[in-house]
């Protein structure tokens, strides 16, 4: 979104993150940007409505969020800076977590573009 920045890191990384993230707003809508970005908040009411299913931890955020959007749960965004780590290794291995990442995203475009999606929120 216009303010939000990702600077440095792997370019497949960077490309894949932003194809997702403009695929998913313009083809289902949802409110956000960056699918995958994990800096996020949530409500108490999102993490207890869903039964969380992911095991890998990266692809927790596109979870809850399209998940949360497919329920008529509000989502909001605002613009934040994402810098590559200066020290260390990263534990994110991309083609190992690319199959929880596309399965995530297609679950979002099959729940919107198949008349799935809830208005009511879940209690």
């Amino acid at each position: 979104m216009r303010g939000g920045q990702q600077i440095g890191g792997p370019f497949l990384k960077r490309l894949f993150s932003r194809i997702a993230g403009v695929t998913l707003h313009y083809l289902i809508r949802i409110p956000t940007h960056d699918i995958s970005n994990n800096f996020r908040m949530y409500s108490r009411n999102v993490i207890e409505s869903f039964t969380i299913e992911s095991t890998g931890g990266f692809e927790l955020a596109m979870e809850l969020t399209i998940k949360a959007y497919v329920h008529g749960m509000t989502i909001t965004e605002t613009p934040s800076k994402w810098y590559d780590r200066v020290a260390g290794q990263s534990n994110f291995k991309m083609w190992k977590w690319l199959p929880k990442y596309l399965h995530w995203y297609f679950y979002g475009i099959m729940k919107i573009w198949f008349g799935y999606r809830r208005r009511e929120i879940i209690k």
